[in-house]
């Protein structure tokens, strides 16, 4: 863990926040010593995540893992950088050419109550406010996003993920449109995160992850069509069926019976 969040102003930033002039991060981060740590679990086949919220954090992290691979050349380590919840835009595109994964919090956006009560235009400025959560530019920079829920924080819930990061909306349903909604992720983009591209991470893509022949079948069925389901729909959606191992290990039916 590098720096703190934003929202307390403990996030380490490239500029100061804006209602507290002169400020970047009132806690120290010791990066010379994080550094040093990367290079050598780096350098014994470790995979590192480093959770970077600021910005400037989140320059540090990826300079760190980028020394890997230019000291180390070892590209099959799939080191990745967690949180990212102010990045630069130079800094994802180097996320990308370094191959870094991004592991976010699809469904970070409910732990505001609504917009009204939201913290980003107020640290970082209204200008600013749209760099806060940016996947539609994670994905344009090429950078392979996967996604988590740091539990406890959330319980784990495609529906919720879906209606934050690709409905882009507060728990009370504001902003009308929604947040940004151009900097969300596409329903598909949402599943690819929490199933092929996590696999990925863990080195398991040939195991699981997708539904082919020869792989393991986890399979959660739910009661409408995620994909096509209304902001006002999804996050009613209920698991109906559950298959772990090719075995049935949920059936919404036995429950009725």
């Amino acid at each position: 863990m590098l720096d703190g969040v934003v929202a307390d102003h403990t996030g380490d930033m490239l500029e100061p926040y804006a209602d507290m002039p002169g400020v970047t991060n009132l806690r120290t981060v010791d990066y010379e010593k994080i550094e040093a740590s990367v290079l050598e679990a780096d350098s014994q086949g470790i995979k590192c995540c480093l959770t970077a919220e600021g910005d400037a954090a989140i320059r540090q992290a990826v300079s760190m893992i980028e020394k890997c691979r230019l000291q180390q050349g070892n590209h099959l380590i799939r080191h990745s950088i967690s949180d990212l919840e102010y990045p630069h835009p130079d800094d994802l595109t180097r996320m990308g050419e370094n191959e870094i994964f991004a592991e976010v919090y699809a469904q970070i956006l409910l732990l505001n109550p609504s917009y009204e009560e939201a913290y980003m235009s107020a640290v970082a400025g209204k200008q600013n406010e749209s760099r806060f959560y940016n996947y539609k530019s994670m994905l344009e920079a090429n950078v392979p996003i996967t996604i988590g829920t740091d539990l406890p924080l959330f319980l784990t819930s495609v529906p919720d993920s879906l209606y934050a990061a690709s409905h882009r909306l507060f728990p009370d349903g504001s902003p009308a449109g929604g947040w940004y909604p151009d900097q969300g992720m596409s329903p598909s983009e949402v599943l690819k995160a929490w199933t092929i591209n996590g696999a990925k991470h863990c080195y398991m893509e040939e195991v699981t992850g997708t539904l082919e022949a020869g792989k393991y079948a986890d399979i959660a069925v739910f009661d409408r069509d995620l994909l096509n389901a209304s902001a006002d729909d999804i996050r009613d959606a209920q698991v109906i069926l559950t298959i772990m191992g090719g075995k049935v290990t949920y059936n919404h039916s036995w429950n009725e019976g």
